[in-house]
């Protein structure tokens, strides 16, 4: 009986240390990922966001799709949100060699 509850102790402590190892791996992955443009819609507008995993989605700007130039002012969203990841991922890249 006491064999078996010190093996259950291990056990459970094992399961422990191997959800902290993954878990800190995951966060050492995720603060090394680049910034990506994501496009959201909410079926009146498309918002444009700058996301990275582990951290809240900062709003480039969005369009309603009834605009009458929504075309083009998609274009011009889509070119200021590629400089600023650039501008976003470049911070990280700095960052990362101090």
């Amino acid at each position: 009986m006491k064999t078996a509850v010190a093996i259950l102790v291990i056990a459970l402590l094992l399961a422990l240390a191997m959800y902290a190892v993954v878990t800190m791996v995951r966060r050492r992955r995720d603060a090394g990922a680049p910034w990506r443009m994501v496009e959201d819609s909410d079926g009146e507008a498309i918002s444009v966001f700058a996301a990275r995993p582990g951290q809240e989605r900062l709003l480039i700007g969005y369009i309603p799709f009834a605009a009458q130039d929504f075309d083009s002012r998609l274009y011009e969203l889509r070119a200021q949100g590629r400089e600023k990841l650039l501008a976003l991922n470049e911070g990280r890249r700095g960052s990362l060699r101090a």
